[in-house]
Protein backbone atom coordinates (compact mmCIF):
# COMPACT_ATOMS: atom_id res chain seq x y z
CA UNK A 1 0.00 0.00 0.00
CA UNK A 2 0.98 3.66 -0.72
CA UNK A 3 0.90 6.09 1.37
CA UNK A 4 -1.31 9.13 0.11
CA UNK A 5 0.74 12.40 -0.07
CA UNK A 6 -1.22 13.94 2.72
CA UNK A 7 -0.69 11.23 4.98
CA UNK A 8 3.34 10.82 4.17
CA UNK A 9 3.75 14.87 4.84
CA UNK A 10 2.05 14.38 8.04
CA UNK A 11 4.15 11.67 9.03
CA UNK A 12 7.14 13.90 8.34
CA UNK A 13 5.94 16.32 9.98
CA UNK A 14 5.42 14.24 13.00
CA UNK A 15 8.61 12.97 13.24
CA UNK A 16 10.26 16.10 13.05
CA UNK A 17 8.66 17.40 15.02
CA UNK A 18 9.61 14.57 17.83
CA UNK A 19 13.32 14.62 16.68
CA UNK A 20 13.23 18.54 17.95
CA UNK A 21 11.63 17.51 21.47
CA UNK A 22 13.95 14.31 22.48
CA UNK A 23 13.51 13.38 26.28
CA UNK A 24 15.34 10.47 27.90
CA UNK A 25 13.92 7.16 28.86
CA UNK A 26 11.86 7.96 31.99
CA UNK A 27 10.97 11.82 31.62
CA UNK A 28 9.26 11.21 28.08
CA UNK A 29 6.41 13.48 29.97
CA UNK A 30 6.23 16.20 27.26
CA UNK A 31 6.53 13.75 24.76
CA UNK A 32 3.52 11.88 26.16
CA UNK A 33 1.84 14.79 26.63
CA UNK A 34 2.09 15.75 22.53
CA UNK A 35 0.65 12.07 22.14
CA UNK A 36 -2.09 12.27 24.21
CA UNK A 37 -3.18 16.08 22.84
CA UNK A 38 -2.97 14.62 19.43
CA UNK A 39 -5.06 11.46 19.88
CA UNK A 40 -7.71 13.77 21.65
CA UNK A 41 -7.75 16.06 19.21
CA UNK A 42 -8.76 12.65 17.38
CA UNK A 43 -11.69 11.63 19.57
CA UNK A 44 -9.41 8.79 20.24
CA UNK A 45 -10.07 6.80 23.73
CA UNK A 46 -6.53 6.50 25.77
CA UNK A 47 -5.00 5.72 28.73
CA UNK A 48 -2.11 7.47 30.49
CA UNK A 49 1.11 7.01 32.79
CA UNK A 50 1.35 3.34 31.75
CA UNK A 51 4.18 2.28 33.88
CA UNK A 52 5.71 5.79 33.67
CA UNK A 53 4.75 7.54 30.81
CA UNK A 54 2.95 4.76 28.44
CA UNK A 55 -0.10 6.17 26.68
CA UNK A 56 -2.25 3.08 25.57
CA UNK A 57 -4.68 4.14 22.89
CA UNK A 58 -7.94 2.44 21.49
CA UNK A 59 -9.09 2.76 18.35
CA UNK A 60 -12.99 0.72 17.24
CA UNK A 61 -13.44 0.17 13.98
CA UNK A 62 -17.17 -1.46 13.22
CA UNK A 63 -18.56 -4.37 16.42
CA UNK A 64 -15.77 -7.18 15.64
CA UNK A 65 -13.50 -8.61 17.78
CA UNK A 66 -10.31 -8.70 16.18
CA UNK A 67 -7.64 -6.26 17.05
CA UNK A 68 -4.00 -4.38 16.54
CA UNK A 69 -1.06 -3.68 19.19
CA UNK A 70 0.71 -1.10 17.72
CA UNK A 71 3.76 -0.35 20.30
CA UNK A 72 6.45 2.69 19.83
CA UNK A 73 9.52 3.79 21.91
CA UNK A 74 9.86 7.08 22.46
CA UNK A 75 12.68 7.94 24.52
CA UNK A 76 15.96 9.73 22.99
CA UNK A 77 19.79 8.96 23.92
CA UNK A 78 22.33 11.37 25.98
CA UNK A 79 24.03 12.02 22.83
CA UNK A 80 24.45 16.67 21.52
CA UNK A 81 23.32 16.44 18.49
CA UNK A 82 25.73 18.23 15.53
CA UNK A 83 23.27 17.98 12.59
CA UNK A 84 22.30 21.44 11.65
CA UNK A 85 18.89 20.98 10.13
CA UNK A 86 15.60 23.11 10.74
CA UNK A 87 13.92 20.09 13.33
CA UNK A 88 17.58 19.69 15.35
CA UNK A 89 17.07 18.68 19.17
CA UNK A 90 16.51 21.50 21.12
CA UNK A 91 17.03 19.60 24.39
CA UNK A 92 21.05 20.34 24.48
CA UNK A 93 22.88 16.71 25.22
CA UNK A 94 19.47 14.67 23.97
CA UNK A 95 19.02 13.85 20.98
CA UNK A 96 17.10 10.69 18.65
CA UNK A 97 19.89 8.96 17.18
CA UNK A 98 18.08 5.91 17.74
CA UNK A 99 15.29 6.37 15.36
CA UNK A 100 12.54 6.45 18.15
CA UNK A 101 11.48 9.20 16.39
CA UNK A 102 10.34 6.98 13.60
CA UNK A 103 8.61 4.99 15.40
CA UNK A 104 5.66 7.70 16.69
CA UNK A 105 4.81 8.37 12.64
CA UNK A 106 4.96 4.50 12.12
CA UNK A 107 2.62 4.06 14.73
CA UNK A 108 -0.02 6.98 14.36
CA UNK A 109 -0.56 6.65 10.55
CA UNK A 110 -1.91 3.08 10.69
CA UNK A 111 -4.94 5.08 11.89
CA UNK A 112 -5.64 6.93 8.86
CA UNK A 113 -4.59 3.96 6.74
CA UNK A 114 -6.84 2.01 8.19
CA UNK A 115 -9.56 4.48 6.70
CA UNK A 116 -8.40 4.56 3.03
CA UNK A 117 -10.27 2.49 0.73
CA UNK A 118 -8.38 1.02 -2.19
CA UNK A 119 -9.74 4.15 -4.56
CA UNK A 120 -7.81 6.48 -1.94
CA UNK A 121 -11.33 8.07 -0.69
CA UNK A 122 -11.13 7.98 2.81
CA UNK A 123 -13.87 6.06 4.96
CA UNK A 124 -15.55 7.55 8.21
CA UNK A 125 -13.65 6.11 11.35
Amino acid sequence: MTMLPAILEQAVRLRRHLHAMPELSGEERRTADEVCRRLAQMGIAFERDIGRHGVVATIHRGQGPRSVGLRCELDALPILECAHIPHASQNPGVMHACGHDGHWPRCWEPRHCCNVRTDGKTRSA
